[in-house]
Order: C-alpha cells, then sequence, then structure tokens
C-alpha cells in the first residue's frame, strides 16, 4: 500500500473539489469558505498561530498546480517534500499549514476512535497475538472502517446516495489518510518500545539500589523518620517514584504477557526481601498479593515519611 503524505492527500481531495466544502469538515477545521476565496477577510486561519495572506494563497495556489500533472504517488509525494532545486514558497506555507491544522484538528485521535470502534487498532491486533514487534497488515483491515472514517471526518454527504459508500476517488484519499495514522501509532510503539528498555533499567537501578541501601539500616528499631536529614534521600525518592511511575505506565501500555510476566517477577522478589525487613506484610486471609502495587506504595511510604 502505498504511503501518500498528508499534505500531498489533501491536495488530491483539492483536486476532487473536496473536502472544504462539506459541513463536517468545515466543523473540524472552523474553515468555512475553502482553502483560496477571493475575500481576504475570508483566507483560511488556524486560531493566531497560522494566519493567512493573499500572497500565501497565491503562493499555494501555484505550488498545487504544480502538482497536479503528476502522475504516480511517488513522485507526488516527492514533490512535496523535495528540499531541493528551485524554491517554491508554497510548499512551506502549505507544510505548516498542515502540521499545525491536523494537531489542531485531532485528526488522528478521531481516526484511531474508528480503528477502536472496529476492533482494528494495531496495538490490539498485536497484543491479541502476544506480540508488539510483528506489526500487522493495514491493507487487511483499514478497508473494514474507511467509510466510517470518511463519514467521522467528512460527514454523511461524502457517501454516495446510490452505494452508501465513498466514492472510489474520495475512499482512496480517506484510505492514504487512514495509512499515516496507522504509520502514526507504530512510530509511538517504536519509541515506547525502546523508552520501556531504558525506563526497566532505570527503575530496577533505583529501586534495587533502595533496597541493598537500606538493607543496612532496616532493623525492628528502624524509624523513617531517621532519614529527614538527608536531603539527597529525598530526592533519590522523588527520582524512584518519578521512574518506576513511568516504567509501570509504560509497561501497561505494552502489556504482552512478557511484560508482565517480567514485572510480576522481579515485583515479588523484592516483595518477599521487604518482607524479611518487616516492612511489608503478606495479605489477610491468604490473599494474593498484588506484586503491581507494592514497590509504589513502599516509595509513597518513604515519601510520606520524608515529608515530600
Amino acid at each position: 500500500m502505498p504511503s501518500q503524505t498528508v499534505a500531498g492527500t489533501l491536495i488530491n481531495l483539492w483536486k476532487l473539489d473536496m473536502p472544504w466544502g462539506f459541513p463536517r469538515w468545515q466543523e473540524i477545521t472552523d474553515i468555512h469558505h475553502g482553502l483560496f476565496p477571493e475575500d481576504d477577510r475570508l483566507l483560511p486561519k488556524i486560531g493566531k498561530t497560522v494566519v493567512w495572506t493573499r500572497r500565501d494563497a497565491q503562493d499555494v495556489h501555484s505550488f498545487f498546480e504544480q502538482y497536479r500533472p503528476l502522475l504516480t504517488d511517488a513522485d507526488r509525494t516527492k514533490f512535496v517534500a523535495q528540499s531541493r532545486g528551485a524554491v517554491l514558497p508554497g510548499r512551506s506555507v502549505w507544510l505548516k499549514f498542515v502540521t499545525k491544522g491536523w494537531a489542531r484538528w485531532n485528526i488522528h485521535s478521531r481516526i484511531i476512535n474508528q480503528f477502536n470502534i472496529h476492533n482494528i487498532h494495531p496495538l490490539k491486533l498485536m497484543l491479541a497475538e502476544d506480540t508488539i514487534t510483528d506489526w500487522p497488515s493495514a491493507t487487511l483491515y483499514l478497508p473494514e472502517a474507511l467509510e466510517d472514517i470518511g463519514v467521522e471526518l467528512f460527514g454523511p454527504e461524502a457517501l454516495s446516495p446510490i452505494s452508501d459508500r465513498l466514492p472510489s476517488a474520495l475512499r482512496d484519499c480517506v484510505r492514504m489518510l487512514s495509512q499515516q495514522t496507522w504509520l502514526h501509532i507504530r512510530k509511538q510503539v517504536e519509541r515506547s518500545r525502546k523508552r520501556i528498555d531504558v525506563l526497566e533499567r532505570e527503575a530496577l537501578q533505583l529501586v534495587c539500589g533502595w533496597f541493598l541501601k537500606f538493607s543496612t539500616l532496616i532493623t525492628p528499631n528502624f524509624l523513617f523518620e531517621d532519614l529527614n536529614q538527608s536531603s539527597a534521600a529525598k530526592d533519590e525518592v522523588r527520582k524512584a517514584i518519578r521512574v518506576v511511575g513511568k516504567w509501570r505506565d509504560m509497561a501497561e501500555i505494552l502489556c504482552t504477557q512478557d511484560n508482565l510476566t517480567k514485572i510480576d517477577s522481579i515485583m515479588l522478589e523484592l516483595n518477599t526481601k521487604l518482607e524479611s525487613f518487616g516492612i511489608l506484610q503478606n495479605p489477610k486471609n491468604g490473599g494474593n498479593r498484588n506484586s503491581g502495587t507494592v514497590i509504589p506504595l513502599f516509595l509513597r511510604k518513604l515519601s510520606t515519611h520524608l515529608r515530600l
């Protein structure tokens, strides 16, 4: 499946005289008079950060006209992203407009919501297979949701009154936009996978470091108040709370069985050691320990006594 950019796909829609006339799209973007109105007072703007002038509109229109005759997605993508050769002022104006608009209009979130409704969110599909590395094919799953994504973005007016489906050219544009959101999620997951390894190492070093430090101090007469004299101790607890929290949050997002097993194993081992010092007690009535919360609770107990 070719990966057309958002900026290029919106030009493709402009070539179809879409989508700026759809009431739903106008509601989302707050742009009610198209990209190139004759009245300067009606030129597009995105909040106060992007406000087009007549020259901006002329430059963008010229850029669109140079894009129009290109025949392949590869050529179109290269033209939109081109950083060498002739300087086209309309390119930078358009790219800034799309970047700011896509975030302000929450387009990724709107499309992801439809992924969830149709149970095709790529992360959910991977977790169902107990993996976060074998990325599912958008080609297989996106067609299930394209009509509803089109309606979410452009309203029911986007559907053909005869087939109740998106016209083929518009459907292809919706596919391209959805593909970009699919890729957006993939990048987020890949960043999270790298980040969770770093956070895990930091969390274990901090928590295990605290255990080793306290193993020589904790006795039946141990008082947390004794630590209040040390600002360094307070700083370490703050850092431990922050890192452990981030690690656990990300581990819960990427909750494959491997992650869950690793967390349970680590927490159970540390809990057992802490219980041996009488800091933590076994649950009453023989209940199972909630290994996922004990270490954060221990750190919070420290933070309370250290008056953080």
